[in-house]
């Protein structure tokens, strides 16, 4: 990545952004719009299952999982969006998860 004009910079909102992202049976990829280095999952504690956390092939029986979030409960991650991508997934449908994405100096 360049350099970044003040313009790009200005653009975010500031050096984090999140929000909820609606989880079930296929597996949804967190992404964030803005430069991030650190990333926090966290699920919503109305869930009535577990959210697994892996790479594309992660499976609602948690195959591929790196994690599995009970509800309520939060992952942090060193996050490096050319190399790795993350995707959340849920043996049940209409469960949600937060994201926060920051970009640490």
């Amino acid at each position: 990545m360049g350099l970044k004009t003040v313009q790009e910079y200005l653009a975010g909102p500031t050096n984090f952004e999140g929000g909820p992202v609606s989880v079930g049976t296929e597996a949804v990829e967190i992404s964030f719009k803005y430069e991030s280095n650190w990333v926090r999952i966290q699920a919503d504690t109305e869930n009535t299952s577990s959210i697994y956390v892996g790479s594309s092939g992660v499976g609602t029986d948690g195959s591929g999982a790196v994690a599995r979030l009970d509800p309520g409960e939060a992952i942090s991650l060193k996050y490096d969006s050319l190399w790795n991508s993350f995707w959340v997934i849920s043996p049940e449908p209409s469960q949600k998860v937060y994201k926060l994405g920051a970009y640490i100096e």
